[in-house]
């Protein structure tokens, strides 16, 4: 049987480490992790305000949302005054960092990548074969 290999561009990357508590870190220190307050994942400690919880008692969580993201991207197009076509959503901002650079770079392609930022950057121009 042959073995299946990642792609060259994706077996040359380094681990990527996101924000976001270690655990068994935590749990060698003794220190729990409802006691750190931590900000690398844009966690806000005090959760949503009562504004925002008393709409989530509206919202269909059985269904499947919009794919295409339509009343979002509307009223953001509006807001900004550009076309829907223009505007992008996804799940993130590593999602939207991936998206843009399958579509819009290639080999060889310069890229800067300013540190510090958010390592994702770097990975996804990386695998594109950007320079």
């Amino acid at each position: 049987m042959s073995r299946v290999s990642p792609r060259p561009e994706i077996a040359a990357l380094p681990p990527s480490v996101h924000g976001g508590l270690d655990h068994g870190e935590l749990a060698r220190l003794t220190i729990h992790p409802d006691d750190v307050l931590d900000f690398s994942v844009n966690r806000n400690p005090f959760g949503p305000p009562p504004s925002v919880r008393a709409v989530w008692e509206g919202v269909s969580l059985e269904r499947y949302p919009d794919r295409e993201c339509l009343a979002l991207r509307s009223a953001l197009a509006e807001r900004h005054g550009c076309g829907m076509a223009q505007v992008w959503v996804g799940n993130g901002a590593a999602e939207l960092i991936w998206l843009l650079a399958l579509t819009y770079l290639s080999t060889g392609d310069p890229m800067l990548v300013v540190t510090p930022t958010f390592g994702e950057y770097a990975a996804a121009g990386r695998v594109m074969g950007a320079r």
